[in-house]
């Protein structure tokens, strides 16, 4: 963090007010919600088929195992819709600003170097207005989660009106 804060080349340094802060943090509840939503219903949905298939099939130690399945069930369900409350929570109480550096950003607190031992990015890109959506930096990112499996993800930045420009510019840049 630090060495972000330090950093010879601030790229950017956005504050927002509370009101965008806010509605940025509900757009990405929504999408968190949404996707857990998914999630659950593929990964819920194969445990109560295999649940029912152990009840029906397997005898004694399959009934056990069938309400041991469905048990499971209801926990991910759980899981699936405290966890993305927990992070608007989060989201919400989190520093109202965004600090990119030529080495890394910050954003709403949370720290993501560009170039680390289990993590780089990959891409910076612009995103125009969309609807009610803002203009957002989207910087896509692969993290090294165990010996050989890479996760993708991206971080989306608000860019603040009047700073279109700006963000282009650091969406071009090459140097990261």
């Amino acid at each position: 963090m630090d060495s972000i804060l330090n950093s010879t080349e601030v790229l950017a340094h956005w504050t927002y007010s509370a009101e965008e802060a806010e509605q940025s943090a509900r757009r990405e509840y929504e999408d968190y919600q949404e996707r857990n939503r998914a999630t659950f219903l593929v990964i819920g949905g194969m445990l109560v088929l295999a649940a029912l298939v152990m009840m029906i099939f397997a005898g004694d130690g399959g009934l056990i195992t069938g309400t041991f399945l469905l048990a499971v069930t209801v926990l991910l369900f759980i899981v699936s819709r405290i966890a993305p409350r927990i992070a608007l929570k989060y989201a919400l109480s989190s520093p109202k600003e965004a600090y990119i550096a030529d080495n890394g950003i910050i954003y709403e607190g949370a720290v993501y170097p560009f170039h680390s031992f289990l993590m780089r990015m990959d891409e910076a890109k612009f995103q125009e207005t969309e609807g009610k959506k803002p203009s957002v930096l989207v910087f896509s990112f692969t993290q090294s989660v165990g010996l050989c499996i890479r996760s993708p993800f991206s971080i989306e930045i608000p860019v603040p009106r009047g700073e279109e420009d700006k963000a282009r510019r650091i969406a071009k840049q090459e140097s990261f």
